[in-house]
């Protein structure tokens, strides 16, 4: 069968992982009974592209690309395009041809999802370490809040110890003994920006 363009973008032979997925999908559904022809959407969306790509009919490509297949449940009628290379085995591409019979003791392996791991943040490690920023002894802390960067002032000989080391952190928080704590309050920024 020869290739016009870039129909598929081919595969290496055998089934991909989504279609087995698929297959153990439509194995456990209850729908997969009643289906009478195989889910060939990607097939025909992609007929109708190089139809249009060669100025064709889509059937025209449909039947140039038309192939059966031995399946469990017997032959199956599906899309299929081959590229042969030398000295390598054949590139495969099917769309189709998906026994669609349901299987009452089939078993849907599905991974379980990872937990997803939500890291703590900085703030409580830091209240954690119990360890205040400014004087670092280990003692209570507390924790000292600015509604923004720009309420630190800027920086200067004007700017105490502890908006200067808020600033340089870009933190608007700092965790601080009871004795830095009625130091920063006594000690205001004067220049705010």
């Amino acid at each position: 069968m020869q290739l016009h363009g870039d129909l598929f973008e081919i595969q290496r032979a055998g089934e991909t992982v989504n279609e087995r997925h698929a297959i153990q999908q439509r194995a456990g559904s209850d729908r997969a009974g009643r289906c009478k022809r195989a889910d060939t959407g990607d097939g025909e969306r992609c007929y109708a592209e190089q139809a249009a790509k060669h100025r064709s009919a889509v059937t025209t490509m449909a039947a140039r690309h038309k192939a059966k297949i031995e399946t469990s449940d017997g032959m199956r009628t599906c899309f299929e395009a081959r590229k042969r290379r030398a000295g390598k085995p054949e590139l495969v591409a099917r769309f189709g041809g998906i026994p669609l019979r349901r299987d009452r003791r089939a078993v849907i392996r599905d991974p379980a999802p990872a937990p997803a791991v939500i890291p703590r943040k900085e703030l409580i490690h830091r209240l954690r370490k119990r360890r205040c920023e400014l004087c670092e002894h280990g003692t209570t802390v507390a924790v000292h809040q600015v509604a923004g960067l720009v309420s630190l002032g800027r920086p200067g000989p004007g700017q105490p110890a502890w908006a200067a080391l808020m600033a340089n952190k870009r933190r608007k928080t700092l965790i601080v003994c009871a004795d830095c704590h009625d130091h920063i309050h006594a000690n205001p920024v004067a220049n705010t920006a």
